[in-house]
């Protein structure tokens, strides 16, 4: 209780789990949160869905799945948010998506073209990093109408030459 105006907390690489997630989510005026490296999976993300004054949100390496995405999609003040690490495929993507205000979203994971499709409705984007997900040229062409990147990092994907073309609408 003598944490209740906390705004930010950096709990990354502490041993969290669902028990701990838990208890943080009780700290309703964070607006940055980081528990990267923990071992939180979809459980302790539906606990975090009630943070709903996070604006900045990283939860690295967590065992999180499609579920624990979908659960996020009410933090609907984000605008940073880093899911790198964890086993997000195309349903856990199109979650993400509704989230408009996002600036800033790091992903790794079954992506695919599927994914990155759901990804173009996000027009705030200033920072986007897709790290092994299985895209080819299909989803890089829909990464090319997001007119606002700044930042792209697209390693480890399978675009070829067709892919590489379809980025020059970034310009």
């Amino acid at each position: 209780q003598n944490l209740t105006h906390l705004t930010t907390l950096n709990l990354s690489y502490n041993r969290i789990g669902v028990v701990g997630a838990q208890a943080v989510s009780k700290l309703g005026k964070l607006t940055a949160l980081d528990l990267s490296l923990n071992d939180l999976g979809d459980e302790a993300a539906q606990a975090l869905s009630t943070l709903t004054h996070l604006t900045t949100l990283k939860l690295a390496s967590n065992s999180i799945r499609d579920v624990g995405a979908q659960a996020l999609q009410n933090l609907t003040n984000l605008t940073t948010l880093s899911l790198y690490g964890n086993a997000i495929g195309v349903v856990g993507t199109q979650a993400v998506s509704k989230l408009e205000n996002l600036t800033l979203l790091i992903l790794s994971g079954r992506l695919e073209n599927a994914g990155a499709q759901a990804l173009g409705t996000l027009h705030n984007l200033t920072t986007l990093v897709l790290q092994a997900c299985g895209i080819g040229a299909e989803g890089a062409q829909v990464l090319g109408t997001l007119t606002h990147l700044t930042t792209l990092d697209l390693s480890d994907n399978y675009f070829g030459d067709a892919g590489a073309q379809a980025l020059q609408n970034l310009t």
